[in-house]
């Protein structure tokens, strides 16, 4: 590109001097310069290329002149450019007075101020010397006030106190970088006021990368949902999210929580099933019937149906397993929680299990599985449980079984011979 670019040059100035030519080959004009008694004569064309030499030796002339001065702010800025690159350096290191002293030095140079200031603020953040940081933090406020604002607004932010952050950060400025736009949607965010926050999201839009945009417009609108007063405040606003985002995951499981929170257990697991039908998900698995109440027929049907198409899913073992110890069919609860029990859910796999041996009358085996889930939630082996004990039971007023010393069962007759 740069040749092409530079052929075009050579073509361009090829023709104007061609034109000039062809005008100046006619008549090429006459000057008469009479100074004192002295007089000069020469063409028009001589005239111009004695001024093009002239202004070629005075630009000569102090381009000589200025390189020392040049040469010696090019080497403050090479020297500060490595300061900078330096500190960075030390910091990664941990070698945090030799990194301030470099941000010092560095921020020397106009042109790498704010730069520098702004490591050696976040610095001081770090290691929690206030003092040095708002001495810092003044110096930045002088060479950039927007700059200085947000490092100020990020330490408010880290300290919870959000109130203050927001207050701040809605000083009008002239010109708003994308990096202060941002700092007051997490302000809002931390203060509790999702809905503030999702106003001040669209000028963001067309400034942040797709990605990171999206993340920071997940949240919010997790945040939104979470914030719900009641439960149709909280479907109307879920139904308000595009298709697409309606199968988000950690859109549905805030909808979800919310949901359960405000006693709309089924419509928590609808959004759930709504979301697994476009795409499966195991954190959603594993959150599918919790907190359920009795008569899950349909959930169960639905769950063992989806089996069959992951039999490998140990979060649908979870949740058909939780299915179904709340409608109390306690063999098929048994089998699959033992086998999510093996699985990334192991802790509460095993606490659900003991929850449904003790609905049983099993304390015994709860227990067990009880201790059993608090080993897998530190990350060590469980135990297998105790066998199944068997049940045996005789009428309550008939006769009890009565058997000899070599545990052969007697019969009445036998009893009685013995005692004549």
């Amino acid at each position: 590109m740069p040749v092409f670019r530079l052929l075009l040059w050579v073509l361009g100035l090829g023709v104007i001097g061609a034109l000039f030519y062809t005008l100046l080959a006619e008549d090429p004009g006459y000057v008469l310069l009479e100074w004192r008694g002295t007089s000069v004569e020469a063409t028009g064309v001589a005239v111009l290329g004695l001024l093009l030499l002239a202004w070629l030796a005075i630009r000569l002339v102090l381009a000589l002149l200025l390189w020392p001065m040049r040469a010696w702010r090019r080497r403050g800025e090479r020297l500060a450019r490595r300061r900078l690159a330096d500190a960075l350096r030390a910091s990664q290191r941990g070698e945090h007075a030799l990194a301030l002293k470099l941000y010092q030095r560095a921020a020397q140079r106009p042109r790498y101020r704010v730069p520098a200031l702004t490591g050696a603020v976040q610095l001081a953040t770090r290691l929690g010397d206030d003092t040095l940081r708002e001495t810092l933090l003044g110096e930045l406020r002088q060479a950039d006030a927007q700059a200085a604002l947000i490092e100020h607004a990020r330490v408010l932010l880290t300290r919870g106190e959000s109130e203050r952050a927001c207050a701040e950060l809605a000083a009008p400025l002239p010109a708003q970088s994308p990096a202060l736009l941002q700092l007051r949607v997490e302000a809002e965010l931390a203060a509790g006021r999702p809905a503030r926050a999702e106003s001040e999201l669209k000028p963001l839009r067309s400034v942040l990368p797709a990605d990171e945009f999206e993340a920071l417009e997940t949240e919010v609108r997790s945040a939104l949902l979470t914030d719900s007063p009641d439960a149709a405040v909280l479907g109307e606003r879920f139904r308000a999210l595009p298709r697409a985002a309606r199968a988000q995951t950690a859109l549905v499981q805030a909808y979800a929580e919310r949901a359960r929170a405000l006693d709309d257990m089924a419509a928590a697991d609808d959004a759930i099933e709504y979301a697994l039908a476009k795409g499966w998900d195991e954190g959603l698995a594993a959150d599918y019937g919790r907190s359920a109440r009795p008569s899950q027929q349909a959930r169960i049907r639905q769950a063992e149906t989806w089996l069959e198409e992951h039999p490998d899913s140990p979060a649908l073992q979870l949740a058909l397993g939780r299915l179904c110890r709340i409608d109390g069919l306690w063999g098929k609860a048994e089998a699959h929680l033992s086998r999510a029990s093996l699985g990334p859910h192991a802790a509460e796999a095993w606490e659900e299990l003991a929850r449904a041996l003790v609905e049983q009358g099993e304390d015994r085996r709860g227990r067990e599985a009880l201790q059993n889930a608090l080993a897998a939630g530190r990350g060590h082996a469980s135990t297998r449980l105790s066998p199944r004990p068997r049940m045996l039971t005789a009428p309550a007023d008939g006769p009890t079984e009565r058997r000899s010393s070599m545990g052969v069962p007697l019969l009445a007759l036998d009893e009685d011979a013995r005692e004549n």
